[in-house]
């Protein structure tokens, strides 16, 4: 691996880590950091995008072409609208659905784009 994407990958799972501590146990890392605890949901929705991201820089080490990163987000997506779907239903925030919603549609829009693209791809073939 180059020292490019080593960078990008440590700083992923760096993400991820975060991330899942947000989601977790987020007055764990506040205290670390000395800021006050809280039980305010959006910490949590932070840590779902902090861990999504961290998704997203994994699958940009491995490759700098665009369908590859571009799989990574679908991922990605897909968990930010799980972490958000949950946090509606356990705090009552209902209308972050319609954010979950529009998460979701966009991952399978993506999703959807590549798999025409590659059902449209014909192979070169070197003559």
């Amino acid at each position: 691996m180059d020292p490019i994407a080593r960078s990008v990958s440590v700083w992923g799972f760096f993400a991820l880590g975060t991330g899942l501590l947000l989601m977790a146990v987020p007055n764990l890392l506040f205290a670390i950091l000395l800021v006050p605890a809280t039980d305010e949901p959006w910490v949590r929705l932070v840590g779902v995008l902090v861990f999504a991201i961290g998704i997203y820089f994994l699958g940009g080490a491995r490759s700098t072409e665009v369908v590859p990163f571009a799989r990574a987000t679908i991922a990605g997506r897909l968990v930010v609208t799980a972490g958000i779907a949950v946090v509606a239903v356990v705090w009552g925030y209902w209308m972050l659905l319609l954010i979950a919603a529009v998460e979701l549609a966009s991952a399978l829009w993506t999703y959807s784009l590549l798999r025409r693209t590659q059902a449209t791809t014909v192979p070169h073939v070197a003559g």
